[in-house]
């Protein structure tokens, strides 16, 4: 991973982060690229209050995106703590290429 990276995390079903790596030179246009995804009065994009149809509009639009989307999944440990803890560990180790 390089360049900006955006998380979000579930505990819907166990612990999973997303991490979302932009270039720098990609930047400006993917933010203007979701800007544009928001509706009149949203300040963010939350996707359990969208319907199925805009969801699909929204992710049709991301995957246009020249952007880098890595999965942690660590729904094997018990504890949320230790879950969130591996997985930015991991995010880490990925941004910074160590092993």
């Amino acid at each position: 991973m390089a360049g900006h990276i955006f998380v979000d995390e579930t505990k819907a079903r166990g612990y999973v982060i997303a991490a979302a790596a932009v270039l720098p030179r990609n930047l400006n246009a993917s933010r203007t690229a979701l800007r544009g995804l928001l509706l009149g009065g949203q300040s963010r994009i939350h996707f359990t209050k969208e319907r199925d149809s805009r969801r699909r509009t929204i992710l049709s639009r991301m995957s246009e995106l020249d952007v880098s989307v890595d999965v942690y999944d660590a729904s094997a440990l018990a504890s949320a703590r230790e879950a969130r803890a591996a997985c930015l560990d991991a995010i880490v180790s990925d941004a910074v290429g160590c092993p």
